[in-house]
């Protein structure tokens, strides 16, 4: 009988199972090998970060381009609503983030360090060339594609047309097979360090904490979209459950479109705004992300005893993590790889902390991506509404 090992090629199924063997057996691993692993797991961050802003710059720009010449109403319309649930989602994470420290579902426990801390058997950061700010790269691809939307230019399609497959290339085929040797150095240290129980007690409430918190918002948002009309509320739900339920078992909202835009069609009659809408937002509008990200980010803080954000300083984080969705590459992970240095910048994330974000999110891609879904289908309808509006006026 033949085995299908198919099954452990699953980035999400190998994560698993390193989380549980370095919790059982990641001890016994002599120091030299830990700290290998570690220093492995550094210079992948490392060479991460230098490519991150091709990554922003390259994604923001094909996204934008395949926009074409659509109105300039839809296009900036799109932009300010994407953008307006992104954020009101990611407040939606924050305050469930501190309503689960408040009832103890999140434990305030600081966490008991080793005075010995794991260091990496060699550092290469020195030697690897510092990246372009972030930033700088969102802004370039922003005006770039705005620019040659309205004014297209063959050279420039073609360019961003090549740029995108090498993120792809980059991504699918050298950095995501790669993904839990780049969490596992981090993940001894955390366990070294004598975090690492404490994290794994974490787990189950902050996932039930996400999923309810997930489950109502979606629940508020389709009400919101039926006019909080009982009937027509069933009727969307119904039509858009499918979705979720495919999001959830392919982990992939590019996958999850063709059912999508079904259920989509069906709760609006409208094909052609459908058509337009749900392609344009599946990378970038992700309301399961949103609202998981600043949860997992509490927890993380909480974790390793740092100060949570109050909620002006958790404003300017939120800001820039609504604006770098749009430079969100379709991959697993994709948006918190692109997150990971405002994390830094914005909530005091170290290196271990940053990698650590990895295999917790990885764990909860099915729900993350089941409600993104979810969500783009309810955005649609909200659209929807609002576009018919403003052509009547």
């Amino acid at each position: 009988m033949r085995i299908d090992l198919s099954f452990f090629k699953n980035v999400l199924t190998q994560l698993i199972i390193m989380i549980i063997a370095v919790h059982f057996f990641g001890h016994y691993l002599p120091l030299k090998v830990q700290q290998t692993f570690l220093a492995i797991s550094w210079t992948l961050k490392q060479i991460l970060l230098l490519v991150l802003p091709f990554i922003i710059f390259g994604c923001l720009l094909s996204t934008l381009l395949a926009q074409k010449k659509r109105a300039l109403f839809f296009i900036l319309g799109l932009f300010v609503l994407v953008t307006v649930s992104n954020f009101l989602s990611a407040l939606v994470g924050y305050f469930g983030g501190w309503f689960g420290v408040s009832k103890g579902l999140i434990r305030m426990q600081p966490a008991i360090i080793s005075v010995t801390a794991l260091q990496p058997l060699w550092d290469w950061s020195a030697f690897i060339p510092s990246s372009t700010n972030n930033g700088w790269a969102l802004l370039a691809g922003l005006l770039a594609g705005l620019l040659f939307s309205f004014y297209p230019n063959r050279l420039v399609t073609q360019a961003a047309h090549y740029l995108n497959q090498l993120i792809a290339f980059f991504l699918k085929k050298l950095f995501i097979p790669v993904l839990p040797l780049f969490a596992l150095g981090f993940i001894l240290k955390i366990q070294y360090e004598g975090l690492f129980a404490q994290v794994i007690q974490n787990y189950m409430p902050i996932f039930m904490l996400i999923t309810i918190t997930n489950i109502l918002y979606l629940a508020i948002m389709y009400a919101f979209a039926a006019n909080f009309r009982i009937s027509l509320w069933l009727q969307y739900l119904k039509n858009a459950l499918p979705t979720g339920i495919m999001g959830f078992s392919t982990m992939s909202s590019l996958a999850t479109m063709p059912l999508t835009l079904a259920a989509a069609e069906k709760n609006t009659e409208q094909s052609d705004i459908v058509q337009a809408v749900i392609p344009a937002t599946a990378n970038n509008h992700l309301i399961g992300n949103s609202i998981a990200t600043p949860i997992i980010a509490i927890a993380i803080l909480l974790s390793f005893g740092k100060t949570l954000p109050n909620f002006y300083q958790f404003l300017p984080f939120a800001g820039m993590f609504v604006l770098y969705k749009f430079a969100v590459a379709g991959v697993p992970a994709g948006s918190v790889m692109v997150v990971l240095p405002l994390l830094e910048k914005y909530l005091g994330f170290s290196g271990e902390m940053s990698a650590l974000l990895m295999p917790l999110y990885m764990l909860l891609d099915p729900l993350i991506t089941g409600s993104n879904v979810l969500g783009n289908g309810a955005f649609v309808i909200l659209f929807n509404k609002l576009y018919k509006l403003k052509q009547k006026t």
